[in-house]
């Protein structure tokens, strides 16, 4: 059956139904982008062709939704959005018909896609959270420097970051003596960029393709029973509800280490995987590896040319749910995983390794990220390297 006749009934049903037949601003709307759907961008003008007839119309017989002013355009496609979503959740259909944000020097045009995803790549990833049934919250950290008003100066150290600035300033003493003075203060002035554009591009996918909002929240700020109560993913190092979530986890094998050694006088991140296979020892092979029993430590640095990041998924300790976490240092490595996870191209792709004829409830991939220049590196999504994967039992 041609398409334009599988989702006939589609556009009939939406124009028949209570979300939009108590609007005719709204049902003329929907039918004039579902008309302009396939047409250039520049033929669609919303305001002339639609809602102005709206603001002119007089009498006793005017609508009662008429507007006089040309923002109205944002505000019906807003309203639009909410009745689609509306029409979606409750009409069986097996079509689906959103409104997305509108896209630069193209404008708003309606998306329609069949409501069995079930083969997506990033829907098979994050449907876990798009099912939990509850709201879905990103958690992220305020990073602590250390501020000198004296020397006008403000540093940060990643091992350092206790929450509470008295403690802050007491572990700055204790792990680089030779920075602390008793002048400083402890502060939270910034959030990692990386971890904000994960935020965003995360809240998108779950936007497009699942029509669940996306909460975001800093550790510091968060009520912690609302948070354990939600459907977490969690981004960064040095955020403690990572910390506590995994503690419970001693069955996993790979992990990042809180402290970096230093490895022939230089700095290195250090990750921990257990129970290696033999082609893993071969792709670790540049990371410096060290045996010992059982585990291998695998050395990292940006100086050296990649970063190492984990995506863990485990269940919530404390609600009938599963987490989700992007565990690496670097902020920019994170916005890099989180640009995979939400592209369906790629995670159909090499990048995303197979852990079974379907996503397990709890794995681990260990990735290594290629860094050039942490401050250009975002400008362009990398092609990331899956060095390690593990799928556990219940």
């Amino acid at each position: 059956m041609p398409l334009e006749d599988e989702i006939k009934p589609l556009f009939e049903d939406v124009v028949r139904s209570i979300y939009l037949r108590r609007s005719l601003s709204l049902n003329a709307l929907f039918k004039y982008l579902w008309a302009k759907r396939n047409q250039p961008s520049q033929s669609i003008d919303i305001w002339e062709e639609v809602l102005h007839d709206f603001s002119r119309s007089e009498g006793r017989d005017r609508p009662k939704d008429q507007y006089d002013y040309q923002s109205s355009v944002r505000e019906r496609c807003l309203e639009l959005r909410k009745a689609l979503q509306d029409y979606n959740a409750n009409s069986g259909q097996e079509w689906r018909v959103t409104l997305p944000n509108a896209i630069p020097r193209r404008g708003y045009q309606l998306q329609i896609k069949k409501t069995d995803d079930s083969l997506s790549p990033t829907l098979s990833f994050w449907q876990t959270h798009v099912k939990a049934n509850r709201d879905v919250c990103v958690v992220y950290i305020e990073q602590l420097f250390y501020q000198s008003w004296r020397n006008r100066s403000t540093f940060r150290y990643y091992d350092c970051n206790e929450e509470h600035p008295e403690l802050a300033l007491a572990e700055l003493k204790k792990k680089h003596p030779e920075a602390y003075t008793d002048e400083l203060n402890a502060a939270y002035p910034f959030v990692a960029c990386g971890e904000i554009a994960a935020r965003d591009g995360i809240a998108d996918w779950f936007a497009e393709h699942s029509m669940v909002k996306v909460k975001g929240a800093v550790t510091r700020r968060c009520n912690e029973k609302d948070i354990w109560n939600d459907s977490l993913i969690l981004l960064g190092a040095g955020n403690r509800i990572i910390t506590e979530v995994l503690e419970p986890c001693p069955h996993l094998d790979i992990w990042l280490k809180k402290s970096w050694e230093n490895i022939d006088g230089r700095p290195s991140g250090v990750v921990v995987v257990k129970n290696t296979s033999e082609d893993e020892l071969r792709r670790f092979a540049r990371f410096n590896p060290v045996r010992t029993a059982s585990e291998c430590a695998l050395h990292f640095s940006p100086e050296q040319g990649t970063v190492l990041a984990i995506v863990t998924r485990v269940p919530n300790p404390y609600a009938n749910s599963a987490v989700t976490i992007i565990n690496t240092d670097f902020g920019r490595a994170v916005e890099q995983v989180a640009q995979l996870l939400t592209d369906e191209e790629r995670m159909g792709s090499k990048e995303w390794p197979k852990l079974g004829p379907s996503m397990p409830d709890s794995f681990q991939v260990l990735y290594a990220i290629p860094i050039r220049s942490l401050s250009a590196d975002y400008l362009l999504a990398k092609e990331l390297e899956p060095l390690a994967w593990r799928s556990y039992g219940p």
